[in-house]
């Protein structure tokens, strides 16, 4: 699962669906799947799940084109943001739900000790971090979605049996 990292006013545009697609430098190691939303400084909170339809990286007058009417920037503030680099990255949007009650930053770092919010985008299951009891916790909050979740969970779970057995 992704978690995306996004200032808020634009988390608000996506939110009121003027804002359809994601625009970034790097390109994440996905093509689609669940995703949720991090709204950055000054809200610093967990605000919407979303899903992830395609990750394109294109020239950048191409990508230009191809998103102009649902990136919610102008076209200055596109070519500001990715200057220097030859093509960009649009991550496209569906289904976005929000979150009723906003999670603050102090509730996610009790839910998953130590967590930091990405600069840009990180992984939410990365291996050894910890994510079983944060995704757990989420799911309690959050609709997040349970086939993921429970996949999750449940390769968790295994690992602690294993460990449990060799001791």
């Amino acid at each position: 699962m992704l978690l995306l990292s996004i200032h808020p006013k634009h988390v608000d545009a996506i939110l009121s669906g003027t804002k359809q697609v994601e625009l970034r430098r790097r390109k994440p190691h996905i093509q689609s799947g669940p995703a949720l939303i991090y709204a950055t400084s000054p809200r610093m909170e967990l605000a919407a799940r979303v899903h992830v339809t395609s990750v394109v990286r294109a020239p950048l007058g191409m990508l230009w084109r191809s998103v102009r009417e649902v990136a919610g920037v102008s076209r200055r503030e596109f070519y500001d943001y990715l200057a220097g680099l030859d093509s960009g990255v649009a991550i496209w949007l569906s289904d976005v739900k929000p979150i009723r009650s906003p999670i603050p930053l102090s509730k996610l770092r009790t839910i998953w000790q130590g967590f930091q919010p990405p600069q840009g985008f990180c992984y939410l299951n990365p291996p050894g971090r910890g994510f079983g009891r944060f995704e757990k916790a989420l799911r309690t909050i959050v609709a997040v979605d349970k086939t993921a979740v429970d996949k999750r969970i449940d390769k968790d779970k295994a690992k602690r049996i294993k460990k449990r057995k060799k001791s």
